[in-house]
């Protein structure tokens, strides 16, 4: 039997509903793919948590088959909503919201936390070029040239700490997804489809925090800040910073 105009209407509402997430959208494209999939080939493929699987399962029972193997296909329902999310994804999209000044406060704070403690605790603010940037710059005593040279010269005398910045911020956010920066400031690293936050995931942020910083900003603006990102390598890495509960 044919659906009517309204029936019709009302089947594409609740697909679309059903599919306003990305993680049911990522759902709904593997099954989709390999016809029949176990709960922990979802876990796995998906990399999300037990509980988060479980609520997006729930909500897309419309659109899902459980056999008696305990395998999930897809339903009619189901493969009409793919050819619907195929032809329609870009409208599925939310977009990001804008940082907040509050959110990029914290955020220039963090970071400059984060620096001050590794600096601090490896003595390089005992270094006469540290001494002499940070002195001359209190005082406004140093123009662009004197900057270049001077961070030319702390980055080459002093790599190894950049490289150990590098590690410790990767490993701490991988874990925790702050820093001690972030941590004292109270926000966190996520990931923009709420999907774990793996080591990959921070090793690409990190690399443009620490090592390309004024490009990473760059590109960030030009590029991605529309979508609701400050730094393009949260673009690349597909995370966010938010307040932290």
């Amino acid at each position: 039997m044919v659906p009517s105009k309204y029936e019709s209407k009302y089947i594409s509402s609740e697909i679309f509903s059903i599919l306003d997430h990305e993680i049911r959208r990522d759902i709904l494209s593997l099954i989709y793919d390999k016809q029949e999939v176990t709960y922990t080939e979802l876990l796995t493929l998906l990399n999300v948590e037990d509980g988060l699987l479980n609520f997006h399962l729930r909500k897309m029972r419309p659109l899902l088959i459980l056999t008696k193997e305990g395998t999930y296909m897809l339903s009619e329902k189901g493969k009409l909503a793919y050819y619907l999310l195929h032809f329609a994804e870009d409208n599925l999209k939310k977009p990001f919201k804008k940082v907040s000044k509050n959110l990029l406060l914290k955020r220039t704070l963090a970071f400059f936390l984060d620096f001050i403690i590794l600096f601090f605790f490896t003595m390089v603010f005992w270094d006469e070029h540290f001494f002499h940037f940070f002195g001359s710059l209190i005082l406004l005593k140093i123009n662009y040239l004197d900057i270049m040279d001077i961070l030319y010269d702390i980055y080459h005398n002093h790599a190894h700490l950049f490289f150990m910045g590098y590690i410790i911020f990767t490993l701490l956010e991988a874990n925790t997804g702050q820093t001690l920066g972030k941590y004292f400031v109270r926000i966190k690293v996520l990931k923009t489809n709420e999907r774990r936050l793996t080591l990959m995931d921070v090793a690409i942020r990190n690399l443009g925090k620490v090592f390309l910083l004024p490009l990473d900003l760059l590109l960030g603006i030009i590029l991605s800040y529309k979508a609701g990102y400050i730094r393009f390598f949260d673009f690349l890495a597909k995370t966010k910073v938010e307040e932290a509960l």
